[in-house]
């Protein structure tokens, strides 16, 4: 499970960004906007569920991309 946390908490973020913006700068702040986003959107469902948090945090996390190239 961590394993999948980490995979999705990095790279999918930071695809993301680099699709909507080019500076440095903005494609990291929007890398720390996109994974705060979908840590705690995936947290949050799971705090009164007994289903794991891994789904709701991918999930959240590589929504962003498609989001973002579409834009």
């Amino acid at each position: 499970m961590g394993h999948v946390l980490t995979a999705c908490g990095s790279p999918s973020p930071a695809a993301a960004a680099i699709r909507v913006t080019a500076p440095p700068r903005l494609v990291s702040l929007l890398n720390v906007a996109f994974a705060v986003t979908s840590m705690v959107g995936g947290i949050l469902p799971t705090l009164d569920s007994s289903i794991p948090t891994s789904p709701y945090v991918t999930t959240i996390s590589f929504t962003f991309y498609p989001a973002c190239a579409t834009a």
